[in-house]
């Protein structure tokens, strides 16, 4: 059967890779071996060419059965050569100059003519911008790739694929790249796009989705139109939240090189051919080729490939095709490609992401109904109900181009794979390493980076846990732990549960037990106190953990994307130790446990915020407007035994924003009150990090427990300027270290009452903050691809005890 299936694959593949004639190569100077730009390559009988980049390379890829290439050349003889068709064509050419003799020509300096070309095409942007436009609408089918590259003739003997062999009868070879590639995934959206510019809304109605071997909503979501757009008349183009400086911006001049390669009539209509690249290297710039009509200085087709030695990680090339269509007094867009190469080294296996998107039933300024956008988030996108139920007859009707038999053949693949051991092995070991839990039936265990540890008190600790799996339930998830120090020799435990309500909305209801030691005054984003990697690399004896009891019931309720309320209810008691002891020695009190119980009411707004869902967790991938959240806690006295009344109130504001072309600014700052008298345990215990692993949300150089406060603000600035300075310094650019400059401050105060007067003494390292803590930083990232390391100096309260003034901290992040 086996062998079956693999000549059913391989006969498939033939064939469908015989319908594709790809094509890429070289042009060089048959006399200098210097490669020639801009070489004019076509198709014998056909309108079907490309030209030579800077570097003499060009790619090619067409359905056409001629088997004849034409190269042309100002000041080279031209050249005909024969190709195989239907097959992938790898070519070295080298042109012959011309001999032919010329007169003396006079020549005198002039303008060079791209440049008028350009200067119209500027001046008519906001004539030719289809954002100009109060709305449009239109039907819109994208078709997403997902393959693996740089797939080696040897892979196939190797023994995690020997059940799934018959999937190398796919490997093709990328005209682009010539690297070869497998494909993996495909998958595919019609729907129904709609823009109004004031206020500026979209909504996207996908009516049809087509996913190999995936049904996942969120994924569906982001096959369609609004999240990779690419507006060419911008200044910048922003794609993986890096801006890169669009050829057609108004500092064109400053940024590339322009040259006019030819005009050509099509239809009655006159165009220009030109080609642009880069003033200088290392910048967020493209090179390519495109077309304008003479007439509305329109951009018709365009071109654009990453440029050379680029400060982009992983990111190996991008490349974007864009074609226009003439729509009711406008050129609009029609189609258009991306082609992404993803490597973690330049010789390891790969990712290439293919899209393409085109449109019809254009319609320009339609008359939206009433209530037709939601006004509560930005960009709306609705999948509707039976989007995942289209049959094979409706997607021949519908797609916009037909899948090639090769496009058919993923879903074939991927579904053959899916049943294989080799693929199941596979997932378990990428879910175990990216989750931290490896899956069993119905049981995941783990997380593994919390079985060992190690601190002062509970010395060398060991812990085993889990939670169900989304085979036990999709609605409900239960998890737990079990920990054992040997020092302590007490054991610690935590067990909770999860209730999804809704998925979309996002409503889910949360409730959890644990008995187990706590740090206060840590980041909610620092690693777990267990985590093996707090205990490598804590740069002081860890010792201020807390034994907790807690009960805690919340409710997260989603009225739309970016808009929730948290409602919660925590009992907690704390115990003390020998480190943070609970007693007030003028009035000979000594407590073995303080007890509280609180109800709070959290607010969470970010505009337009996006999400990728799992079946219980969702993971935010980002929001460009602000983000506010804001908290009130009050706690009761009497309840649960509870000892303390208090209100406690806090807000917290953070924005992300390009200043373009500088980099990045990230800021961010909170402010909060307590009112009532508490104990210090209950005060706001500022983010101190004693890693040295750098912590963003955390003052870096402060130690637990130094500084509390009932009122207080700080504030977060910092600056990544994406290699801006260091990439024009020689030697050190090849480098492409990335700078950052920031800096924190913190200032706040404690009552009265809750200071001189307080219930229970301060541990000794324990003060307020009345005169501001900073702390200023500078720090190099992007080092070898995937470390950060920061020099940070405490500017204020240098002579507090067991501190240092200035260190070196160090993240890793994985980063474009």
């Amino acid at each position: 059967m086996k062998k079956n299936l693999t000549l059913l694959f391989i006969c498939i593949s033939i064939y469908s890779y015989a319908q594709t004639t790809k094509i890429r190569g070289y042009v060089f100077d048959s006399n200098t071996k210097q490669p020639i730009p801009f070489v004019n390559i076509s198709i014998l009988d056909t309108y079907i060419g490309t030209i030579s980049d800077t570097e003499g390379i060009f790619f090619l890829e067409t359905t056409s059965d001629k088997d004849t290439l034409i190269f042309s050349c100002l000041g080279y003889n031209s050249l005909k050569i024969k190709i195989n068709p239907h097959y992938f064509n790898d070519l070295v050419i080298d042109l012959v100059p011309s001999e032919i003799s010329l007169n003396e020509v006079l020549v005198l300096p002039s303008e060079n003519p791209a440049w008028e070309i350009m200067r119209n095409i500027i001046d008519n942007k906001k004539f030719n911008n289809p954002k100009k436009l109060k709305g449009y609408s239109y039907e819109v089918y994208n078709k997403v790739e997902i393959d693996l590259s740089n797939i080696s003739s040897d892979i196939s003997n190797e023994f995690i694929f020997k059940d799934i062999d018959f999937i190398f009868a796919n490997v093709d070879t990328s005209a682009e790249t010539g690297k070869t590639y497998l494909p993996v995934l495909i998958y595919e959206t019609i729907s129904d796009y709609h823009y109004q510019k004031f206020p500026k809304l979209v909504k996207e109605i996908i009516s049809a989705n087509l996913i190999s071997g995936v049904e996942n909503k969120s994924l569906s979501q982001y096959a369609g139109q609004m999240y990779i757009d690419v507006n060419i008349y911008d200044n910048f183009l922003n794609i993986f939240e890096r801006d890169f400086v669009s050829p057609f911006s108004d500092y064109w001049r400053l940024t590339y090189k322009y040259y006019l390669l030819d005009s050509i009539y099509i239809n009655g209509k006159h165009f220009y051919h030109l080609s642009f690249k880069p003033q200088r290297k290392q910048e967020m710039t493209f090179y390519g080729e495109f077309w304008v009509h003479d007439t509305t200085w329109a951009i018709t087709k365009v071109k654009a490939r990453l440029s050379d030695d680029i400060n982009l990680n992983f990111l190996n090339d991008l490349i974007v095709q864009q074609e226009y269509i003439y729509t009711d007094s406008l050129w609009f867009l029609s189609k258009d490609e991306i082609f992404i190469d993803f490597n973690i080294t330049e010789n390891s296996y790969g990712v290439f992401g293919k899209k393409m998107s085109s449109r019809k039933n254009i319609v320009l300024e339609p008359d939206f109904p009433k209530n037709f956008f939601s006004l509560k988030v930005q960009d709306e996108t609705i999948i509707l109900d039976d989007a995942k139920d289209k049959d094979s007859i409706f997607w021949k009707n519908n797609r916009h181009s037909q899948l090639s038999n090769k496009e058919q053949n993923i879903y074939i693949m991927v579904d053959s794979v899916q049943k294989s051991k080799s693929y199941q092995i596979g997932k378990k070991i990428a879910t175990t390493w990216i989750t931290g839990y490896y899956v069993h039936s119905w049981w995941e265990i783990g997380p593994y980076y919390n079985f060992i540890s190690k601190n002062l008190i509970e010395g060398r600790r060991i812990r085993f846990g889990g939670r169900t799996s989304n085979d036990f339930s999709k609605k409900f998830m239960f998890q737990g732990y079990a920990a054992y120090g040997f020092t302590d020799k007490n054991v610690k435990y935590k067990f909770s549960g999860i209730y999804m309500v809704s998925k979309s909305p996002y409503r889910k209801i949360n409730i959890h037990y644990k008995s187990d030691y706590e740090q206060l005054g840590q980041s909610l984003y620092a690693f777990d106190e267990d985590n093996i990697v707090t205990s490598a690399f804590s740069r002081s004896a860890y010792n201020k953990i807390l034994p907790v009891k807690e009960l805690k019931i919340n409710y997260k309720h989603e009225w739309f994307e970016g808009f929730s309320n948290t409602f919660q209810f925590s009992h907690r008691i704390l115990f003390p130790t020998q480190i943070i002891e609970f007693k007030n020695i003028q009035q000979n009190i000594y407590l073995d446990r303080i007890t509280n119980a609180e109800f709070s009411f959290d607010i969470h707004f970010a505009y337009n915020e996006k999400f990728v869902m799992g079946e219980f967790e969702r993971y935010s991938i980002g929001c460009e407007y602000p983000v506010f959240d804001f908290s009130f806690g009050y706690g009761d006295k009497g309840i649960l035994k509870s000892e303390f009344n208090y209100k406690r109130m806090s807000a917290r504001f953070s924005y992300n924003f390009n200043i373009k072309p500088f980099g990045q600014i990230k800021i961010s700052s909170e402010a909060g009150k307590i009112w009532g008298r508490v104990p210090f345990m209950l005060l706001k215990l500022h983010e101190g990090n004693e890693t040295y692993i750098f912590d963003a949300y955390s003052f870096n150089m402060m130690n637990y427990y130094e500084f509390a406060s009932d009122e207080y603000f700080s504030l977060y600035i910092e600056h990544h300027f994406n290699g801006f300075f260091l990439n024009k310094i020689p030697l050190i650019k090849v480098l492409k270290l990335r700078e950052i400059i920031y800096a924190k401050s913190l200032i706040g105060s404690i009552s009265e009452k809750n200071y001189s007067s307080s219930i229970l003494d301060f541990p000794v390292m324990l003060s307020d903050v009345k005169k501001p803590y900073i702390e200023l930083g500078v720090g190099l990232e992007n080092i070898f691809k995937i470390i950060r390391i920061d020099a940070i100096w405490r500017m204020s309260y240098l002579n507090n005890p067991d501190i240092s003034n200035f260190g070196i901290r160090f993240g890793f992040q994985f980063m474009l």
